[in-house]
């Protein structure tokens, strides 16, 4: 009986097998409501290494030379790798050996003309204290205090007129007319000059009684001429010659042995200026390792101030200058020394017996001190300063 009832119960349990696994094949399951989509981890953490290539098919490796060690110990060594030039920073630009060289011996200036072409260059110019040359030395004993600086500024377009003395001739030149300032400043002290340019004015020659010089006249300004000088200090005039007539400086065309004189009168002031002048030839000032040539003047001058009492005997001097007319009619170079002989030619001509002397001027002059400029830069730099503007006439008065 046991093993009837063993056979029925493997038989219910297949029977029962056969109907799970029939119903398991005949039962579909719904799709889930939340599809979940597997990211590729490594788009974030990282990039998948790439496989490695597999040798293609018949592909074989050559083979590998093995060398003895002999043969090894005969190659060349490589050549040592070039080693990097150390960092440096560039050199700091050395300060000049000297503060003002002298010109060497190739400098040539150009030649000075003998009237005034151009307008002088507005800007800021050294000045330096000495001579205008030095022979054998290679720069000028200065300081860097003793330079001062003259300014040139309010230079005017130039103006036009007719020549009556070649307007009828063929080819006949205007007259052509225009003014610059220039301000030298010294502490608090500035000079303040203005002057006027006048090239083709009219002229004449007048013969001399004795050999010598000749004597040249015409309007008082044929040529560089000072028209005003102010000295301001704090603003304030505290000197001024403001001259019916300019003073004339250097007449215009400049002519190598020629003599000149120029009698001016400040209306307001009473003030008399009297020059009498020779130019000599063409000089050369050093600016600093620059050439200027200009034109050489040797003058005689007395300054009659009434406030000094009617019986003073006038200021007297004997200057010195060169002016480029190269340069706009401008002053390179001033000296002024004592006058040893204060008195004037009526005419022009050396002093001798044959002509009387000047009672205008004493047996005995007044002088003033000796002092020697020169110019230092050729080429302007900017201006810095402001414009001197002075508030008014001469304190006190």
């Amino acid at each position: 009986m046991q093993p009837f009832l063993r056979r029925s119960n493997r038989q219910i349990a297949a029977v029962a097998l056969a109907a799970l696994v029939f119903a398991a094949g005949c039962v579909r399951q719904d799709p889930p409501g939340m599809e979940v989509v597997a990211l590729d981890a490594q788009i974030v953490f990282g990039v998948e290494e790439a496989p490695a290539t597999a040798e293609p098919v018949g592909f074989i490796p050559p083979p590998v030379e093995q060398l003895p060690v002999e043969r090894l110990e005969q190659l060349p060594e490589a050549p040592p790798l070039p080693r990097p030039a150390p960092f440096t920073l560039p050199p700091a630009p050395k300060a000049p050996k000297y503060l003002c060289p002298t010109a060497g011996l190739g400098e040539f200036p150009e030649s000075a003309p003998v009237d005034v072409d151009r307008q002088p260059t507005v800007g800021t110019y050294k000045w330096r204290p000495g001579p205008a040359t030095v022979l054998g030395r290679d720069h000028f004993e200065v300081a860097p205090s003793d330079f001062f600086d003259r300014v040139v500024f309010n230079v005017s377009s130039v103006t036009e007129s007719t020549n009556p003395q070649s307007a009828t001739q063929e080819g006949g030149k205007p007259i052509r007319t225009f003014t610059y300032q220039m301000a030298t400043y010294s502490g608090e002290t500035v000079v303040l000059d203005t002057f006027r340019v006048v090239s083709g004015g009219i002229t004449e020659d007048v013969a001399a009684i004795n050999i010598g010089p000749t004597f040249y006249a015409g309007q008082p300004d044929r040529g560089v001429s000072l028209v005003s000088r102010q000295v301001i200090t704090g603003g304030r005039v505290v000197a001024a010659f403001n001259p019916a007539t300019p003073v004339l400086l250097l007449p215009l065309p400049a002519i190598g042995g020629s003599t000149f004189q120029s009698v001016s009168v400040d209306p307001v002031y009473g003030t008399t200026y009297m020059l009498y002048g020779e130019v000599k030839e063409r000089a050369r000032v050093d600016a600093c390792g620059k050439e200027v040539e200009g034109w050489r003047v040797v003058a005689q001058t007395a300054l009659r101030d009434p406030r000094d009492g009617l019986t003073a005997p006038p200021r007297t001097t004997t200057m010195t200058y060169f002016i480029a007319t190269g340069m706009g009619g401008m002053l390179t170079y001033e000296t002024r020394s004592k006058l040893d002989l204060p008195r004037f030619p009526v005419n022009g001509t050396p002093l001798d017996a044959a002509i009387p002397p000047n009672p205008e001027l004493p047996e005995t002059a007044t002088n003033a001190e000796a002092y020697q400029f020169s110019l230092a830069t050729r080429e302007p730099g900017p201006i810095t300063r402001p414009a001197p503007r002075p508030q008014g006439p001469l304190s006190g008065d």
